[in-house]
């Protein structure tokens, strides 16, 4: 659960830069967000059961780290930039993490049942699909009804600011003019 909320105050934080259309556009940002985060790491590490043959853990996080980074910044080199050279680095980003290889197991020996384990896999991918597509249909949504909001509240304070009086309406009378010196005035509200 944390780790979905991490990542989807990083989609949220992304989605802010680019302009919002509308939920179609949500979904392409999901894709997008599972392919560099489940996908392409998934190629090198598929996601492993309890008792699966694995090779170390830093080394590991590391890949999956190195890999979900490159594969973002590769797709939004590859979706967002107009030039020819960008996309083809974009490319290249996508590719160096599984050319360079994910951390080798020592031992191909499992408890786990292989069709088990495929089943995992599967069910892991499919959810996360799920998952991301959900976020980007709903950040959509929620920055569509923000940004109506947001218009209505200008709209609102605009005709506030309309209503408002005039500076010379709000003016404090002038306390020189009175009759009272003004140390005299707070004296007697205090003995009130």
């Amino acid at each position: 659960i944390l780790l979905g909320v991490a990542l989807a105050l990083i989609l949220a934080a992304i989605f802010a830069l680019r302009p919002s259309t509308d939920w179609r556009h949500g979904i392409l940002w999901g894709l997008g967000g599972f392919a560099a985060v489940n996908l392409a790491p998934a190629f090198g590490l598929p996601p492993a059961l309890p008792g699966m043959a694995e090779g170390d853990l830093l080394s590991r996080q590391i890949w999956w780290l190195t890999t979900a980074i490159l594969t973002a910044c590769g797709i939004a080199l590859l979706f967002l930039s107009k030039t020819a050279i960008s996309r083809l680095g974009g490319t290249v980003l996508i590719i160096l993490p599984h050319v360079y290889g994910a951390p080798k197991v020592e031992s191909l020996n499992s408890k786990v049942p292989a069709i088990l384990a495929a089943e995992f896999v599967t069910a892991n991918l499919i959810t996360n699909l799920v998952f991301w597509v959900f976020l980007g249909i709903l950040k959509e949504h929620l920055f569509e009804v923000l940004l109506h909001r947001g218009i209505h509240l200008e709209r609102n304070h605009e005709m506030l600011v309309r209503r408002m009086p005039t500076r010379q309406s709000w003016a404090v009378p002038n306390l020189a003019r009175s009759a009272v010196p003004p140390t005299s005035k707070m004296t007697a509200c205090m003995d009130v």
